[in-house]
């Protein structure tokens, strides 16, 4: 028997996928349009932590 067939299926965290709002602190594209700084725009929670890991974002409290 295979150790890989054993493994249990990892789970993501639900939160991943839900709306974050941001403030754009550095000009990056969403879906092809550009996004200006001090736009607020919603974004799922795991683009927002990579643009606020990046400095491009802010999250709105």
């Amino acid at each position: 028997m295979n150790h890989l067939e054993t493994a249990p299926t990892p789970k993501n965290d639900p939160r991943l996928l839900e709306s974050v709002q941001v403030i754009v602190l550095r000009p990056f594209c969403l879906h092809g349009q550009p996004l200006t700084k001090g736009t607020t725009v919603e974004l799922p929670r795991y683009v927002a932590v990579d643009m606020i890991t990046l400095g491009k974002a802010e999250l709105v409290t």
